[in-house]
């Protein structure tokens, strides 16, 4: 239970955030005797097995993790320009280049079993024209759970909701 009158120590940000690549990462996970292969998700599970910790960003991830709508690298076709900030084993944020063009989205779409007139409101936006765009989300809940060294997210969440809570 939280104690207001505690004494608190909030988390250090660095300077510099180190940065791994995922290619990285999966052979250190494989050294680690972690039973991953490239194109897996890294789940927290393996990446507790390197024992990374404080904030770090993976990259050049392999398209088949991500979303849909992620753009792949024109240096290789098989990795997508996206990131994830961790901190440890925890992800805090994915972000991400964006496909602009309406063909390129519906294909991808269709390569990822998807069925494109369920979405065609949103590829309907396309044929105007979309610019060269990115974003990402952010888990602000697991952020202000690493920053103040909370153990559960419930205590950073303003309505928590659990199988046994959906109300407030």
């Amino acid at each position: 239970e939280n104690n207001p009158d505690s004494e608190f120590t909030p988390t250090p940000v660095p300077e510099t955030i180190p940065r791994y690549t995922y290619d990285d990462l999966v052979e250190r996970m494989q050294k680690a005797g972690a039973k991953t292969e490239w194109g897996d998700d890294l789940y927290p599970s393996n990446l507790k097995k390197i024992g990374l910790d404080g904030f770090y960003f993976i990259t050049d991830w392999p398209l088949g993790p991500k979303p849909f709508y992620v753009k792949d690298s024109k240096a290789n076709p098989k990795i997508s320009e996206s990131f994830d900030l961790m901190f440890g084993d925890l992800e805090l944020s994915s972000g991400s280049t964006r496909i602009e063009k309406r063909d390129e989205l519906a294909q991808r779409m269709s390569n990822k079993g998807m069925k494109t007139d369920s979405f065609e409101y949103h590829l309907n936006a396309f044929d105007y024209g979309v610019p060269p765009h990115a974003g990402c989300g952010i888990g602000l809940e697991r952020l202000i759970m690493s920053l103040t060294g909370t153990e559960n997210i419930r205590d950073t969440t303003f309505y928590p909701r659990d199988v046994d809570r959906l109300t407030p």
